[in-house]
């Protein structure tokens, strides 16, 4: 009863996004950003192409991203292109929905994002949420409530990174009753990693396919990840690793924290989890992305705290501890 309580929480808390869209822009609950926090501009960090380390240090003190961020809500980054794109989603004025995909732009890791546009032919009236790029920036996936109800995921691609995306299909394959959203595509782009609800309870799945033009597989549960509680958001390293995740499982700060589960090989089962306590809150801590050297995490801050503060991106940072 108390899992079924806590995904109907996030269940409904999406539902009231689709059903305010067409009238709020404050954010999922029409909320101004009252966070009194100082807005430090840490989007220049040491994004390289490739992550290769076996000691990491801890993570630093999160910052904002207030190159990017708005008065609304921002949430659900997505770095492609090696690490040159950033696309996320938000409520600000400009777009045609309650929730749109735009991204910002950079020459390379090193340099600060440019100011976000919308991004062209994927956007609706309705919703749309958790934007995924390939690592070449020429496929994105996304949660969109386009169809009706459910939030579902779509999937759309284009030949360079200066054309634009052609129209969306719906994930038949993988999408199923309730909400799904993907979070995290691997690098070759034949593993998709999505959250789900469509055993009541939310949790983590992965759906594969032999190549990148192959409709995928359907979801099978990640085990070694879930648990009776709510799994909410997912990001994989390089490596394929280090796995880090939203749930409300106790041992938590708050509500959704940011939980890190390693693994000795790719084809072996994540060990138990950990929670990252350093960047954690009293309130929900969802979206993690990991940089493509592992150097730097993307997250989300009060991203679903009904009447809490707008969401906004934050910026961890660590160090190799491998000694030459």
């Amino acid at each position: 009863m108390l899992a079924t309580f806590k995904v109907g929480r996030l269940v409904l808390l999406l539902s009231l996004a689709l059903t305010t869209s067409s009238c709020v822009r404050g954010g999922f609950y029409g909320t101004p950003n009252s966070d009194s926090t100082p807005a430090f501009d840490n989007s220049i960090e040491g994004d390289s192409s490739t992550q290769s380390c076996q000691n990491w240090g801890p993570f630093s003190a999160p910052t904002l991203l207030s190159a990017v961020n708005s008065q609304d809500d921002d949430w659900g980054p997505s770095l492609g292109s090696n690490s040159a794109v950033l696309m996320f989603a938000s409520y600000r004025l400009g777009g045609p929905g309650g929730g749109d995909i735009w991204q910002a732009l950079r020459q390379d890791p090193h340099t600060s994002f440019s100011t976000p546009t919308l991004v062209s032919n994927i956007n609706s009236a309705s919703y749309e949420a958790s934007p995924v790029l390939s690592v070449d920036g020429l496929t994105l996936l996304f949660g969109s409530a386009r169809s009706g109800s459910s939030t579902e995921i779509w999937i759309t691609t284009r030949t360079s990174v200066t054309d634009n995306f052609s129209p969306p299909s719906a994930l038949s394959t993988v999408n199923a009753p309730g909400m799904s959203l993907p979070q995290h595509l691997s690098p070759d782009s034949h593993t998709l990693w999505l959250t789900s609800d469509k055993e009541a309870t939310l949790d983590i799945y992965l759906a594969t396919r032999p190549d990148g033009e192959s409709p995928f597989s359907g979801a099978t549960p990640v085990a070694s990840l879930n648990s009776p509680d709510a799994e909410h958001s997912f990001t994989l390293s390089s490596d394929g690793l280090e796995a880090i995740f939203s749930s409300d499982r106790p041992g938590g700060a708050g509500l959704l924290d940011l939980w890190l589960a390693r693994r000795p090989e790719p084809t072996h089962e994540f060990e138990p989890p950990q929670n990252l306590s350093m960047l954690n809150t009293s309130n929900d801590d969802t979206f993690a992305r990991l940089s493509p050297d592992g150097r730097t995490l993307y997250f989300n801050r009060d991203s679903l705290v009904a009447g809490g503060r707008s969401a906004d991106i934050w910026l961890s940072h660590r160090s190799c501890d491998d000694k030459e």
